[in-house]
């Protein structure tokens, strides 16, 4: 006989992956089955229930053999549920790291874009400044010509009379005197002209120096605030190279205990596997048992039918002696009667002739 711990070991190890409902469902039969073998609440069972029970759990041998096969497959069902509970871990840090990754990479396209960004500003900037020393440069060259064309006029010009006066007489001819007129004349103009030049120029230039003021300022401070982002992303492509590294190690960790469930859902197999070939022994055993407990029962049950029916014959055989008994007893009271009587009669009858005779 199979010791209860032993067949509680045995429940619990094979068990170990079905359903609450299938459980219950199996320890019911196991416990049907123990009762039907040494239960003593079997015996009071009809024989009805006896063959139901023989037909829904005896079976074929096919289906005994589906059974097995429906157990191994749900051990392996459970198996493969545990592997797939490890490979959904191991996804589901796959996916983190694979989403702190893409954001890596869309802060390095950022970062990339701030800097190409950076660069234009600068070289608009170096632009601006090539322009601005272009246009001080000019302003040099007009101003240099300015005051060399006032140099000019003032050589030639008419304020100089007191310096020409002083020159032979013999030179103040008259069409000396109008050549100088209109060459007074044209360097009057053209130094008017340099003038307005000048001042259209010095205020475009005081314009385009404020305007490169207002944009270089604005450079600047879109400089220092990229400067600032490129910080922060900085700062943050650390955070997640960090977080990423972490994810790094919990992902390895995580690995290390997959293996090693699997290592023990492997061992784990490997006794389910050993335990089932023991059930399946036990399990034959214990049909063995049902079909010579069946036939015993069947005997007994015969032999119950034989010895109620002798029963019932010598029971109707003791009514009917007890019938004759109670009627001779009848008889015999009604003749005692009958005696007792008659003689008392005759003893009266004598008591009487005594009585007469002796007066």
């Amino acid at each position: 006989m199979i010791p209860n711990s032993a067949l509680h070991c045995i429940t619990v190890t094979v068990l170990f992956q079905l359903t609450d409902a299938e459980l219950t469902t199996v320890r019911l039969d196991t416990h049907d089955t123990f009762q039907s073998c040494w239960g003593a609440g079997e015996r009071k069972k009809t024989k009805e229930e006896k063959s139901h029970k023989k037909r829904t759990r005896k079976g074929t041998g096919q289906e005994r053999e589906d059974e097995q096969a429906m157990a191994c497959s749900e051990a392996q069902a459970g198996s493969l549920s545990h592997s797939q509970s490890d490979g959904s871990i191991n996804s589901r840090v796959s996916e983190d790291l694979r989403k702190v990754q893409e954001e890596n990479e869309n802060l390095k396209q950022k970062l990339t874009d701030i800097e190409k960004t950076n660069k234009n500003l600068q070289s608009e900037a170096d632009k601006n400044r090539k322009a601005l020393h272009s246009a001080e440069l000019r302003i040099e060259e007009l101003l240099q010509e300015m005051e060399q064309l006032r140099n000019i006029s003032y050589v030639e010009s008419p304020l100089a009379a007191s310096d020409r006066a002083v020159l032979p007489t013999d030179l103040e001819t008259p069409q000396i005197n109008l050549l100088d007129s209109e060459a007074s004349a044209q360097l009057h103009n053209q130094v008017q002209r340099l003038e307005k030049e000048i001042r259209l120029k010095d205020s475009n230039f005081e314009q385009l120096k404020i305007t490169m003021e207002l944009q270089l300022e604005e450079l600047r401070n879109r400089n220092g605030k990229l400067k600032q982002d490129i910080e922060g992303l900085k700062a943050e492509k650390d955070e997640l190279n960090n977080a990423l590294d972490d994810i790094k190690k919990e992902l390895e960790k995580r690995r290390n205990e997959a293996e090693k469930h699997e290592k023990q859902s492997t061992l784990l197999t490997s006794e389910i596997q050993t335990l089932e070939q023991q059930i399946t022994v036990k399990d034959e055993k214990i049909s063995n048992l049902e079909s010579l407990t069946d036939k015993l029962r069947c005997e007994l049950d015969d032999k119950n039918i034989y010895y109620i029916g002798v029963l019932n014959q010598r029971q109707d055989d003791m009514q009917r002696l007890s019938d004759e008994h109670r009627e001779l007893q009848n008889n015999a009271q009604s003749r005692l009667l009958q005696i007792r009587s008659k003689n008392i009669d005759t003893l009266q009858t004598i008591f009487e002739q005594l009585t007469c005779s002796n007066p």
